[in-house]
């Protein structure tokens, strides 16, 4: 049976099976970015006492299949589940546009939605934090260039790209995408407030991480100071008045 015909036959199974209150397709699959390489990546939710019983029945059979794999949780461990931590936030890209295929609950779709998001009582700091750490890598980027020192300026320049990323997104409450996703992201769920044309802005990342060109830098720097101040982070900008970052 091929991986498809295998999905369609245990989404089937779950909808007739009462135990089943929650089924989420995640992955690439889920967030409608598949290649033909793509398995299915499932997870179930149940009621207590019952997860033994679907992992038997829905995951165990097809792990060697490379098809299907998956894991099973009961609502409690899910509603604990991947929960925001603005230290350990790996998971909560998992979550970002996906909708769940079963939820007998009402409840299951409103936590992934709350997953693949940051929270908004979160938000504030988790900008403010890497927009220090942007506005830091870019300073020292810019310092070693100045001195002559290449190598160092090349790793502060590759070092700002993922701080950047966590600004521009988290300044919309939404969580940086992994690697695979940013071009998908940037053209099928668009951010409000990016200041480039998206294959411009990728472009300049491109060359950033390939050699730490300090003049596309600049450019990150201005802009995002620019846009940070319209969006209310006055303060995260002139910690950093006085020192020359252009």
């Amino acid at each position: 049976m091929d991986k498809d015909a295998l999905y369609e036959e245990l989404l089937a199974k779950a909808k007739e099976d009462p135990d089943v209150l929650g089924f989420i397709l995640a992955g690439g699959r889920g967030k409608g970015m598949s290649t033909k390489h793509s398995d299915y990546d499932l997870l179930l939710i149940v009621p207590n006492g019952a997860k033994e019983a679907a992992e038997e029945k829905y995951i165990k059979p097809y792990r060697a299949t490379e098809s299907v794999e998956g894991s099973v949780l009961t609502l409690e461990e899910f509603r604990n589940y991947g929960n925001w931590d603005m230290h350990e936030n790996w998971q909560a890209y998992n979550f970002a546009h996906l909708t769940a295929q079963i939820d007998r609950t009402g409840e299951i779709q409103k936590l992934i939605e709350a997953k693949g998001r940051i929270p908004e009582e979160a938000v504030k700091k988790f900008v403010s934090d890497n927009l220090g750490g942007f506005l830091n890598q870019h300073y020292r980027a810019f310092k070693n260039d100045r001195d002559g020192n290449a190598f160092a300026a090349y790793m502060d320049a590759v070092e700002s790209v993922p701080r950047l990323l966590d600004v521009l997104f988290g300044r919309e409450g939404r969580v940086r995408p992994y690697n695979k996703f940013l071009e998908w992201e940037l053209a099928n769920h668009p951010l409000a407030h990016l200041p480039w044309p998206p294959g411009d802005f990728l472009a300049s990342i491109k060359k950033v991480l390939q050699t730490g060109d300090i003049e596309t830098m600049k450019d990150f720097y201005r802009q995002i100071r620019d846009t940070s101040l319209q969006m209310g982070y006055e303060r995260e900008i002139k910690d950093w008045e006085g020192y020359k970052m252009e």
